[in-house]
């Protein structure tokens, strides 16, 4: 299947006429070869590349509207509680490895 994929993306990458797009495919292939290999999540790899430069966009005209006051475009309720929930989503591994560290010396 793998085989399969590169082949159709090298199509994919040789039909815009330039040697430009093999050159990324190719280093984004090895760079996923390495990220699985090593035990990397190559989904948020992917996500970022499909939805950044949508969501740029976005971020640039929020800040615009905001008159380029940061804090302001981030204090908003919903973008608030969304980057409350990334940055919970974010650090709880860590806590939670931290209070398993913990436990495990109390014990011993």
């Amino acid at each position: 299947m793998a085989a399969g994929i590169l082949a159709f993306s090298a199509v994919g990458a040789n039909s815009m006429g330039d040697i430009y797009g093999m050159k990324m495919m190719f280093i984004f292939a090895i760079l996923g070869f390495f990220m699985e290999r090593y035990s990397f999540s190559v989904a948020p790899m992917i996500l970022g590349l499909v939805l950044g430069p949508i969501i740029e966009p976005s971020l640039r005209r929020a800040l615009m509207l905001t008159e380029y006051n940061v804090w302001e475009a981030f204090s908003r309720p919903i973008t608030a509680g969304l980057l409350l929930i990334s940055i919970f989503i974010t650090l709880s591994p860590i806590i939670m490895e931290l209070r398993k560290k913990k436990s495990a010396t109390k014990q011993a």
